[in-house]
């Protein structure tokens, strides 16, 4: 009895209408990718940007499946369809994000069969070595990748897209369908960086990041507040519904992509909601590297950090589970590992929280899970705001508070920020 009374209860709060089943098919094909990983290794320890490609091989004929950009060596990941594929990697020496003889590189080509990727199935190639000689079959690789880029597949990742807040993909229904039906989304939306204006080397990128069901419209308010002068704004749109560490990476991914492309000197990240638990991981992937950081400041706003109760019912008692729930709900190995280091000195963290709405919680996410103690331990300073979950976002006080944030440790010619 008590199961049936908690299944009807998570369906009339989680489960509208047919998603369930648009849900359901659509886990179906998120079932059947596949994931290539390695890791590249370089002649030496200089930090170049370092470009990996995957081709996918069809009876011989190769086209360029996907490509990011990563600063120096270490691990790489792709999510494909099933298929053969090969993978090619260079170190971009000279900054023009194209292969020149004699940079070093990795691709076996004809000396080796293309790899088989089964659906559903984790691939590892290993550790890929790159070295100065020239690879056999460069050519046919540039030729494939030339007739590739209209690919409506590599069209799907932004890296710059400039667009407005009348864009489709910013309206609530796509938050909404990015959430339920992410495979869905993708391919009609996409996913990664968009920018509201051309990039302007004069001005500090802040770079937003949407919480579950949400999108970059979110964030108008605070964009519209924003001082343009000293600053641009991103936002960073993907559907909500995929897996933390799935998102987190493409996050790393992008801006990797963008920092070789614009060579910003600083940028700071602001994330609501989920988007907190996002942007935390991709933090803690970047400050794995060597050398300055180019963070000047994060600020999450009212932020799960210990999960949602929500997303544990779902993952445990609906028919139909979508990744998320996996990753969001209370104790999952995503929430465990996003302490384990503490930030650095260099890097201010401001945590912001909402606390009107309801009994003990901001209308959607409890004071606890969002004052999270190893939160507040790494944090510079805990804010709290009388809004509610939605309500922060149009908060003038944040307006304010985060302004003077940005001023003070972000805007050009700020000193390097020390706790």
């Amino acid at each position: 009895m008590m199961r049936s009374r908690v299944l009807a209860a998570l369906a009339a709060a989680l489960l509208p209408g047919c998603m369930l089943f648009h849900a359901a098919d659509d886990l179906k094909d998120l079932a059947q990718a596949t994931t290539i990983a390695g890791t590249l290794e370089t002649p030496d320890s200089g930090n170049y940007p370092v470009v990996v490609g995957l081709f996918r091989d069809e009876d011989g004929k190769k086209t360029l499946a996907n490509h990011y950009l990563r600063w120096g060596p270490g691990p790489f990941r792709f999510i494909a369809v099933p298929g053969r594929y090969h993978v090619f990697a260079f170190e971009d020496r000279n900054d023009n994000l194209m292969y020149d003889e004699g940079e070093p590189a990795y691709y076996v080509g004809a000396r080796q069969a293309p790899v088989s990727a089964a659906p559903g199935k984790s691939l590892d190639v290993g550790r890929l070595s790159l070295a100065a000689a020239v690879p056999a079959g460069i050519d046919e690789l540039r030729a494939a990748a030339k007739s590739s880029l209209n690919s409506p597949n590599l069209a799907r990742f932004h890296r710059g897209t400039i667009t407005t807040w009348d864009d489709p993909r910013f309206r609530p229904e796509a938050g909404e369908q990015g959430m339920w039906t992410p495979v869905e989304a993708l391919e009609k939306y996409g996913a990664g960086m968009f920018f509201l204006e051309p990039y302007d080397p004069a001005r500090v990128p802040v770079v937003f990041v949407h919480g579950i069901n949400g999108t970059a419209l979110d964030f108008k308010p605070i964009v519209e507040h924003l001082d343009r002068k000293r600053f641009q704004a991103w936002v960073f749109e993907y559907p909500s519904g995929f897996r933390l560490g799935m998102v987190s990476d493409l996050l790393v991914r992008v801006l990797d992509d963008l920092q070789a492309r614009h060579r910003f000197g600083r940028y700071v990240i602001v994330a609501h909601s989920m988007g907190g638990l996002v942007s935390r991981g991709a933090v803690n992937h970047l400050l794995l590297r060597e050398g300055p950081q180019p963070i000047a400041l994060y600020v999450t706003i009212s932020t799960p950090w210990e999960g949602h109760e929500a997303a544990e019912m779902g993952a445990k008692y609906s028919p139909v589970v979508l990744p998320v729930w996996v990753d969001m709900s209370p104790g999952s190995a995503y929430l465990a590992g996003l302490f384990r280091k503490p930030l650095p000195d260099s890097l201010p963290y401001y945590l912001f929280f909402s606390y009107e709405g309801g009994k003990g919680t901001d209308g959607t996410v409890s004071l606890k899970s969002m004052l999270d103690v190893s939160a507040q331990n790494q944090s510079l300073r805990t804010v709290g705001f009388p809004a509610t979950h939605m309500s922060i976002l149009e908060s003038p006080a944040v307006f304010d508070r985060l302004n003077g944030l940005l001023a003070r440790y972000a805007a050009p010619g700020a000193p390097t920020a020390k706790k």
